[in-house]
């Protein structure tokens, strides 16, 4: 039986991990950063082949715990980050590329052959042509894109055998519904807006499409580097709206606002935020995320890791929004 060290288990992503690489019967160590916590999120613990480990890889003293705590490990997954936009350039650099870095020092010291990053497609930043491939250049513009890289490259100077980077567009599913909860919100109360013509791809992928590529890259033993992780869907922003209000039985935007003026309203609201309140609203990521073209190339994936992704982005989202409550889906 295989051992994998796993960091970001009891997360977003990790969540619906877990459980697949259970019923895949390998032996998991989680590393969280809070074990209370992360039991409470998990809402298990299995009895055989598993083992919590409480260590915050920002810490040196955490590293050292993981190193003592944890045993010999055959694989790794890092599938911990951090999205959290208010949180600063800085907090976003230590909570995704300076932990990566330790994880990756980690699971060499432990004798990991294989390490699995989830990085992002935000790495990208942009690019002027579509659907983007892996040999696109790595040119981010935010702090998030810029700290997904960081960790990029921290992973890949760290030593081990082989390292495997998936990099997934924006992830969604019920275990993500803190980051989608405004976007129904303003559906429901008839506050959302198109932003530009609405027009523009978007570019989304399923929690569970996600952790299926992660399995599969764990088990490619000849494989390495880069791959992109999407729905293989072309949905337009204006596609996106009218299939969450068809889901939810309200009426799709019928308004929009300027681009320009959208990401005005971020600056405006920054400023705001720093000489006022003291907190953001509006991020220029988020908006480029639904404003912005966005189309990734899944080929490479399909090819070398033989994935595919399931879930289509209508039944996707109704699931997402039935796993709320009767409120956010249609009766």
């Amino acid at each position: 039986m295989e051992r994998i060290l796993l960091s970001g288990g009891a997360g977003k992503l990790g969540r619906v991990l877990v459980p697949a690489l259970l019923a895949r019967g390998y032996a998991l160590t989680l590393l969280v950063r809070d074990a209370g916590s992360a039991r409470e999120k998990l809402g298990f613990l299995p009895a055989k082949n598993f083992q919590l480990l409480q260590a915050d890889l920002s810490r040196q003293e955490g590293v050292a715990a993981a190193i003592n705590r944890a045993g010999t490990q055959d694989l790794a997954i890092n599938a911990a980050g951090s999205v959290d936009y208010s949180a600063g350039a800085d907090a976003m650099m230590e909570g995704n590329g300076k932990t990566a870095g330790n994880f990756a020092g980690i699971s060499r010291a432990l004798g990991v052959r294989r390490l699995v990053h989830v990085s992002s497609t935000s790495v990208y930043g942009k690019v002027a042509y579509g659907p983007i491939d892996e040999t696109a250049p790595t040119n981010p513009a935010g702090a998030y894109g810029k700290s997904k890289l960081e960790a990029e490259n921290a992973v890949g100077k760290s030593g081990l055998e082989t390292v495997i980077l998936l990099r997934p567009c924006a992830i969604y599913g019920s275990t993500f519904w803190s980051q989608y909860e405004k976007f129904a919100v303003d559906l429901i109360e008839g506050k959302a807006r198109l932003i530009g013509d609405g027009n523009n791809r978007v570019a989304l992928v399923h929690a569970s499409d996600v952790a299926s590529a992660v399995v599969l890259a764990l088990g490619k033993r000849n494989t390495s580097g880069a791959y992109n992780i999407a729905s293989g869907e072309q949905v337009t922003q204006k596609g996106l709206y009218e299939i969450a209000s068809r889901i939810m039985g309200v009426p799709a935007p019928a308004k929009s606002a300027p681009k320009q003026l959208a990401y005005l309203a971020a600056s405006v609201d920054g400023l705001r935020a720093r000489f006022i309140s003291g907190r953001r609203t509006i991020f220029p990521e988020e908006i480029s995320a639904i404003a912005e073209d966005r189309a990734f190339s899944i080929e490479k994936a399909r090819r070398e890791l033989e994935w595919e992704p399931k879930v289509k982005m209508e039944k996707g989202m109704a699931e997402m929004l039935a796993a709320r409550g009767k409120k956010w889906q249609r009766a």
